[in-house]
């Protein structure tokens, strides 16, 4: 029902979808309706969400000309494995927050590719090595905020050589 709604406000600019519920989860497939708005440049999820795989999958092979995304999951809602984020190519900021990415999650770097657009990077979960090396990627990189989880600290220097905008 809300992903055939949220198909009929094509000319929405910002949409915030978050969990009030306190014992339940906002099914990730509502978000399916989120592919048909073409104008939508801000997205914002945040609470407890279920069966965000597919969804956000389905998200990205279709995405919207977003700027600004925001996940703010639960801790219970680490449903969503590491994602090709690079197809948001209009994306200047993102912000993720616990339960959207484990920090010993798989590390290869398809798996975890961020846009290369991005401008503001917020990351409040823990980053290993290899994702660390992920954001060096990041050129047009302005403002950074991460939690160091990394085993070499020598890494965070090469942030500093790496990216000299910041």
């Amino acid at each position: 029902i809300v992903a055939a709604a949220l198909a009929h406000l094509t000319n929405l600019r910002q949409l915030r979808l978050t969990s009030a519920s306190q014992d339940g989860a906002i099914s990730g497939c509502c978000l399916a309706g989120v592919t048909h708005l073409t104008r939508l440049t801000s997205l914002a999820l945040k609470g407890g969400w279920c069966d965000m795989d597919q969804a956000m999958h389905a998200l990205l092979a279709a995405p919207p000309p977003l700027r600004d995304l925001k996940l703010e999951l639960q801790a219970q809602a680490q449903a969503l494995p590491a994602a090709d984020m690079s197809c948001l190519s209009q994306v200047v900021e993102l912000v993720v927050t616990p339960g959207l990415v484990a920090a010993d999650a798989p590390a290869e770097p398809a798996a975890w590719a961020l846009p290369a657009s991005l401008r503001c990077l917020h990351l409040h979960t823990p980053i290993n090595n290899n994702r660390l090396m992920t954001v060096l990627l990041l050129r047009q990189l302005q403002h950074l905020c991460f939690i160091v989880d990394v085993e070499d600290p020598r890494l965070l220097l090469r942030i500093v050589e790496q990216l000299p905008v910041l």
